[in-house]
């Protein structure tokens, strides 16, 4: 944390680390993530694993407790670090309003441009810049063909030609003055043939809210899901939308955790009455609502993603034998954070989940579970030794880190403080306590 202050100038940071994404800041943040949960408890006098000398070296770096009360510079890491998780994933800092960023943020990125062409642009900022290779270059005018361009890439992405302006205010705009023109008959026809090709809606409503719906059919048909993560790679702004229709229509939607049926249309009719404004009126609430439910809409997706995990947590115990997933696994990218995210929530955990995960065996310890990884790793060793010197301790191959843990584990048995459980786990594997007996 320390060096991350150093480097970035704060340690606010407030989005969701993307699922999948496995780095040291990764680490970094999820730790500052559990230090602010324990701080919590410890000022509530609540048990706490955190303490006062903790507290005070955490304070000392202007460690912040609480995300809230943004300052200018931690608004423009809050931006960076959009960058930075982009850049993470596509290895370029091309952002732009058809490949699912808002405004706002594609603005942001223009700014850096032209700030940093004028002269304006604070070195060290440039500098955070050019880790991520930051192209400098200014965005040319966008022509007509290069807007019926950006139209044809969005249309292949989503299946949609309607556009929310909020996502992508120029292109929105744009195909707005087209229905104008349209209506007008005032539209080349050669202009109206090429739209008409990707089946643009001449007389659409509603745009902004259908464009976002198309975006989750397009997610779904994908993924075979509607359940998009919060930090959502392929669709940043889809997640905002969905969190804004969740929060406005779940509570009359749900009856504990049953939703509503989709030929219920009383209730459908009576919650668009409700929801109606001058904006917007009974009949766009209500088929707004319809299509929701239509389809699939998920209400409580927290259980489904978490079941997700799970269920990928099984597979892993079936294969490996055990539940301790390593932080950066390759073949299971996510799971091993997942796993970490289990046991710093264990406190308030709900009942059912603690059982099911007890059910598989998992481990709630950290330092237990670190044990029980570098157990693994020694037996792996050992299946994967071919010639073993019965007096020679050959482990010089076997990579520094489990050389230490083979070497604390017989200066432990020395000293009387290995448990009898570990004693009895290391000597099933032929393990001896003596160096000029033992193997590798």
């Amino acid at each position: 944390m320390k060096k991350f202050v150093k480097k970035y100038n704060t340690t606010k940071i407030f989005q969701t680390v993307p699922q999948g994404y496995n780095c040291s800041i990764v680490a970094t943040l999820i730790w500052a993530d559990t230090q602010r949960k324990s701080y919590s408890q410890f000022i509530r006098n609540e048990t706490s694993v955190i303490t006062s000398r903790q507290v005070d070296l955490l304070n000392s770096i202007d460690f912040a407790w609480n995300l809230t009360n943004k300052i200018s510079h931690e608004k423009w890491i809050h931006e960076y670090f959009k960058l930075y998780w982009h850049h993470f994933q596509h290895n370029n800092t091309v952002i732009s309003q058809s490949s699912g960023y808002n405004s706002d943020f594609v603005s942001w990125v223009d700014v850096q441009k032209r700030d940093f062409n004028a002269g304006k642009l604070a070195q060290g900022k440039i500098g955070l810049l050019n880790d991520l290779n930051f192209d400098w270059t200014p965005d040319p005018v966008a022509t007509w063909e290069d807007m019926y361009e950006q139209l044809c890439q969005y249309y292949k992405r989503f299946g949609s030609t309607l556009i929310n302006t909020n996502i992508n205010k120029d292109l929105g705009m744009w195909t707005s003055e087209l229905r104008i023109l349209y209506s007008k008959g005032d539209l080349d026809t050669t202009w109206v043939a090429k739209l008409n090709h990707l089946e643009l809606d001449w007389k659409a409503e509603d745009v902004n809210w259908n464009a976002m719906c198309d975006r989750l059919v397009a997610y779904k048909t994908k993924h075979g899901t509607v359940c998009v993560p919060f930090a959502c790679p392929d669709d940043p702004p889809l997640r905002n939308w969905i969190g804004n229709n969740r929060k406005a229509y779940k509570q009359r939607l749900t009856d504990g955790a049953d939703v509503i049926s989709f030929q219920n249309q009383s209730t459908v009719l009576q919650i668009a009455q409700e929801k109606a404004t001058k904006m917007v009126p009974p009949s766009i609430h209500a088929a707004r609502l319809l299509k929701l439910l239509e389809i699939g809409f998920e209400w409580s997706p927290l259980d489904v993603q978490w079941q997700e995990m799970y269920d990928k947590l099984v597979a892993y115990k079936e294969s490996n034998g055990h539940t301790l997933v390593p932080f950066d696994s390759l073949e299971h990218p996510g799971l091993g954070v997942w796993v970490i995210t289990q046991r710093a929530s264990a406190e308030s955990m709900r009942e059912d989940r603690i059982s099911a995960l007890d059910t598989i065996g998992f481990v709630w310890d950290p330092y237990e579970a670190r044990w029980q990884e570098m157990f693994y790793k020694y037996c792996d060793m050992l299946m994967q030794a071919k010639n073993v010197s019965d007096n020679n301790d050959n482990t010089s191959g076997n990579g520094k880190e489990l050389n230490q843990w083979i070497y604390s584990q017989r200066r432990s048995y020395k000293k009387g403080t290995l448990s009898n459980e570990r004693i009895s786990k290391l000597e099933s594997t032929g393990f001896e306590w003596k160096i000029q007996n033992a193997l590798p």
